[in-house]
């Protein structure tokens, strides 16, 4: 989106002010229908996940390791109905939304609020991402544990901490008891 490349964070204002703009373009003069269209959004968009999601997740729940989730969503109202649609909200110990904290991924300030929330130190935090430079550098930036889930072998020529599927994450898992 244009915003997020002027460096401008993705929450719901500027959501708001994207679906507004979106409607003058067409013409369509409803006051409301942006607020309605905002409201109904994270129950109509397409979501799914992998099939190794929830057994992970139910895997280190019942190991007793704290999960949280870091996303670069609008709003934490968002991810929470996200994960909710996924029936998988009750695995996360805590959700952060970067346009609820105002910090988005890289940024090491969003990593470091979650390490405050759950007054944890990075040396005990093992943190698994899909985007290179968002999850992998920005966790890394502050001294994370990092590993790179890379599905399609899109990092393949990187010098990382890398797996394919998230049954390979339980070889770190190990490590960390």
């Amino acid at each position: 989106m244009r915003e997020r490349e002027k460096g401008h964070l993705w929450n719901n204002s500027m959501f708001i002010e994207f679906i507004e703009r979106v409607l003058t373009i067409l013409k369509i003069k409803d006051l409301d229908l942006s607020s309605k269209i905002i409201d109904e959004w994270p129950y109509e968009i397409g979501i799914a996940i992998y099939k190794d999601v929830k057994p992970l997740l139910k895997d280190i729940k019942y190991r007793g390791f704290k999960v949280i989730i870091i996303s670069n969503v609008s709003s934490e109202k968002n991810l929470s109905i996200y994960l909710s649609r996924l029936n998988i909200k009750r695995f996360f110990d805590r959700l952060i939304a970067s346009g609820t904290v105002g910090y988005e991924k890289p940024d090491p300030g969003i990593f470091q609020l979650a390490l405050n929330i759950m007054n944890i130190s990075p040396a005990d935090v093992i943190h698994v991402g899909d985007d290179y430079e968002a999850d992998y550098i920005g966790a890394s930036s502050i001294g994370l544990y990092s590993i790179l889930i890379d599905r399609n072998d899109k990092y393949l020529n990187l010098d990382i901490r890398g797996i394919k599927k998230l049954t390979e994450l339980t070889k770190y898992l190990e490590l960390s008891i």
